[in-house]
C-alpha cells in the first residue's frame, strides 16, 4: 500500500498543488494538521483536500478548532476527522490524535491511549496520526539538538510499537526519520513524503 502523508502546509497553495500530483499515485493520504493559519479560510482547505479524490485522515493542529474541522470534514466526500478515534483502511488500523504540539504531557491523550493501545496490538499493520511530535527523537527538534515533543506520545510508542507514526508541528525537523523498535517515525512537512506499508 502506497500513503502520502504531510503536515503543516499552512494555506501554501503551492504545497498544495505539489500534494494534488503526488496523490494521483497513493492508495490513501494522512494529513497530521496545520492546514491553516490560525483557522482561516479551513472550509476552502478542506475542500481542497477532498478534491483529491482519494480518502484522506486527518487531524486538527494547533491552529485549527477541533469542533469546526470535525464539523466540515462531516460535510465531505473524501476527508475523515480522526480526532480520538480509528478507521481501518484496507488492513492497515489508523489511529488518530490532533492539536496540541507545544505540551510536553497530554491529559486527553492519556485517557484514550489504553483503547488505542488495544487497538494497535490486536492489528498487524498501525499507524498512530498526531499532530504533537513524540518526544526525544528526530522529529521533535527545534534548534541544537533541542526536543519539544510530547512525553505522553513517547511513552505510547515505547509501550505499543505502532508501525508507523506520523506527526508534524516541528517546522525544524520536517522530512526528518527515526526509529523507536520497530516503529518508523516521519515528520513529512508540507511537501509530503510516500511511505510503502
Amino acid at each position: 500500500m502506497k500513503i502520502l502523508a504531510f503536515s503543516d502546509i499552512h494555506e501554501n497553495y503551492e504545497y498544495a498543488e505539489m500534494l494534488m500530483q503526488k496523490a494521483k499515485d497513493v492508495d490513501m493520504i494522512l494529513c497530521a494538521g496545520d492546514i491553516t493559519v490560525f483557522g482561516e479560510d479551513l472550509g476552502e482547505a478542506i475542500n481542497f483536500l477532498d478534491s483529491f479524490g482519494k480518502k484522506v485522515f486527518c487531524v486538527h493542529g494547533n491552529h485549527e478548532s477541533e469542533i469546526k474541522m470535525k464539523k466540515l470534514c462531516e460535510k465531505t466526500k473524501n476527508v475523515v476527522f480522526i480526532h480520538e478515534n480509528h478507521f481501518f483502511f484496507k488492513d492497515v488500523l489508523i489511529v488518530g490524535y490532533g492539536g496540541g504540539g507545544f505540551s510536553k504531557y497530554d491529559e486527553g491523550f492519556e485517557k484514550i491511549s489504553k483503547s488505542f493501545g488495544e487497538l494497535v496490538k490486536n492489528s498487524r499493520k498501525s499507524i498512530l496520526l498526531t499532530h504533537a511530535p513524540p518526544n526525544d527523537t528526530k522529529v521533535d527538534v527545534l534548534y541544537d539538538d533541542y526536543h519539544v515533543g510530547n512525553k505522553s506520545i513517547r511513552k505510547f510508542i515505547d509501550l505499543y510499537f505502532p508501525s508507523l507514526v506520523v506527526s508534524g508541528h516541528v517546522h525544524e525537523s520536517f522530512k526528518k526519520i527515526d526509529k523507536i523498535g520497530k516503529s518508523v517515525l516521519i515528520n513529512p512537512g508540507p511537501e509530503g513524503a510516500i511511505i510503502e506499508m
